[in-house]
């Protein structure tokens, strides 16, 4: 790769792919040959998060703790305590969380001090842990400027949108979750018809289905499938008000998931049908085998993967379909699917050893590497 900035990039790609495979000695190899500087701090903060993600969160502190730059150890630092709040350890998260924002709190000239402190937040919320996300929320609250006040609102209502595993509060954070949809996402009509003001509105119900879609899986998580049904046809309506193009088929995109989240499979289907962007039909595909994988529907998820992989077929990027695959072969690793992971994974090695651009080509065997690795041990990246 001739261009060194290109060259980086693909280093990046291999010195992640290294450390989910447990090859530590080549990533502090990779990590010498980069050119630019700035590029390591970035690569190092990648390299704690892949560690946190992979639960080896011992390795992950130790290495964070080098990183010179604040910014970057502070997230750094997040993307673990994340990780722990993940695995169950949600006291030692909440601990290092207080660390992160003592080092947020301690420099007000930090950039991205309420994208740290609000990424921590959802982080947490996927995590199930409530406490964890409304501290971090809060901080970003204490951070934020006037003009992004009303960014971190919408951040702390899909925060507690994702709050969804806190053990005896499920019905409280329900009823939150509607009076939150309706305060939050209501605007008054815009001013004038110019195209300006109709497109706010319109990215304004774009975050609307986003939210409606959270609340669907919520409330089906309760058990009120009825009460999930109503929210996620609220959520398609609300999808006819989104700017049309690409914003629009991300929005169908994400009710078709939520769908296939709360079990109504064949409603998945019949949106992800009609998505027109071929990479988001393919991985819509995906993610509703992977639904139904967890749902113990083993045999639609094998229906679900045939779809994925026709839909994958149509995808005009051979490196898209190379990372649709690789990811859907992780997946069914993860689940214990081997043979099926296996024969996606020689779809993906198929697609790959097509790429002739050595920039492409790089990146896309990293990300084989990971899945052929995921295959071989069942899933764990250790």
């Amino acid at each position: 790769i001739e261009r060194a900035h290109s060259r980086d990039w693909a280093l990046r790609e291999l010195i992640v792919a290294e450390t989910r495979t447990g090859r530590m000695d080549s990533v502090r190899n990779r990590l010498r040959r980069l050119s630019d500087p700035r590029l390591v701090l970035v690569a190092l903060r990648e390299v704690v998060d892949a560690l946190a993600t992979d639960g080896r969160t011992v390795e992950a502190l130790e290495l964070a703790e080098t990183i010179p730059d604040a910014a970057n150890r502070a997230r750094a630092l997040a993307s673990i305590a994340v990780a722990e709040a993940a695995s169950g350890r949600k006291v030692e998260g909440q601990q290092l969380a207080g660390r992160v924002v003592e080092m947020l709190e301690a420099d007000p000239s930090m950039p991205g001090r309420v994208a740290v402190a609000t990424g921590m937040a959802s982080g947490f919320a996927e995590a199930g842990d409530g406490i964890g996300a409304n501290f971090a929320i809060a901080a970003a609250r204490r951070f934020a400027s006037p003009a992004s006040a009303a960014m971190v609102r919408k951040a702390e209502m899909g925060m507690i949108t994702g709050a969804v595993a806190e053990t005896g509060r499920h019905a409280a954070r329900s009823g939150q979750l509607a009076e939150l949809a309706d305060v939050y996402t209501r605007q008054p009509p815009p001013v004038g018809n110019s195209p300006v003001a109709l497109a706010a509105a319109a990215e304004n119900e774009r975050y609307r289905v986003t939210t409606l879609s959270n609340i669907g899986i919520v409330q089906a998580r309760l058990g009120d499938k009825a009460a999930a049904r109503r929210t996620l046809t609220q959520a398609e309506e609300a999808v006819r008000s989104v700017r049309k193009g690409y914003p629009a088929a991300v929005a169908r995109f994400t009710v078709a998931r939520a769908w296939a989240r709360v079990g109504e499979f064949r409603k998945a289907d019949t949106l992800v049908k009609k998505l027109d962007k071929t990479a988001l039909r393919a991985r819509g595909y995906w993610e509703v085998g992977t639904a139904r994988l967890l749902a113990g529907d083993g045999a639609g998820a094998v229906k679900a993967d045939r779809q994925a992989m026709r839909a994958t077929g149509q995808v005009a990027s051979v490196f898209d379909r190379t990372i649709l695959l690789s990811d859907g072969a992780v997946a069914r690793a993860k689940h214990g699917m081997r043979d099926q992971a296996m024969q996606i994974f020689d779809a993906a090695w198929r697609n790959g050893r097509d790429i002739t651009v050595d920039w492409w080509r790089a990146r896309a065997f990293a990300r084989l590497a990971v899945a052929l690795h995921a295959i071989e041990t069942g899933g764990d990246a250790r």
